[in-house]
């Protein structure tokens, strides 16, 4: 995709968002590849707990980031070289390719909405999309008492592709973190607990990822 660029900036992202979305012949409803690979991370911005007898529940609220290839979006930069990424809001989702993530340990979930939904979508040269989501998402915990602590696992994986389709990945060495300023008062925030798997189910396997939230006791 070659683009004929001027020196005006925003000149060349309307050109740009032109031929990605209207003069583009793609099927937004196919993958972008065979397997295709989704790399997630997580900036957990708050959590709260809240317990009824032994029954205890965690809400989080979170940053979700994905990120993946799809070469179909690539466009070429030669006569702007310094140019890093198309930014969009995040309703321009709705109008490339993305993958069908659910929380499947999730109680309840929720996106942040006000007029759009809160979160973004970046397209890179190469056709790398990054895509980010402000969620909030209620689970259940388990609480040890040998060792005070509670374990909230977060589990995400595609609602309908099987691994051969979908491949989750966490991205990083450290693919959860927790803002500076998340605070409990009865808990320590411990350490994140990440882990890859497959679900094996009768109509497929799907690729998995677990990530435990461990809340350390403060009594």
């Amino acid at each position: 995709m070659i683009i004929n660029c001027s020196s005006n900036l925003l000149e060349f992202e309307n050109q740009l968002s032109e031929r990605i979305f209207v003069n583009n012949s793609r099927n937004i409803r196919i993958r972008p590849s065979e397997t295709t690979s989704i790399r997630i991370s997580i900036l957990v911005d708050d959590i709260e707990t809240t317990n009824v007898g032994e029954n205890f529940k965690a809400e989080v609220k979170l940053q979700l980031y994905q990120s993946w290839e799809d070469h179909r979006l690539a466009y070429n930069i030669s006569e702007q070289p310094d140019y890093q990424y198309l930014p969009l809001n995040a309703l321009a989702i709705k109008r490339i390719w993305s993958t069908d993530l659910v929380f499947s340990t999730a109680l309840k979930a929720d996106f942040h909405f006000v007029m759009v939904p809160h979160g973004f979508v970046w397209i890179y040269p190469d056709g790398t999309v990054l895509y980010k989501l402000q969620v909030s998402v209620t689970i259940r915990c388990r609480h040890d008492l040998n060792e005070s602590k509670l374990h909230c696992p977060l589990k995400i994986q595609s609602f309908g592709s099987t691994s051969d389709q979908i491949k989750l990945e966490w991205n990083g060495e450290d693919p959860v973190t927790y803002e500076k300023s998340v605070y409990l008062p009865e808990y320590e925030v411990g350490n994140v607990l990440t882990e890859s798997i497959e679900v094996v189910t009768k109509i497929g396997n799907f690729s998995t990822l677990l990530a435990d939230l461990i809340l350390k006791s403060n009594f």
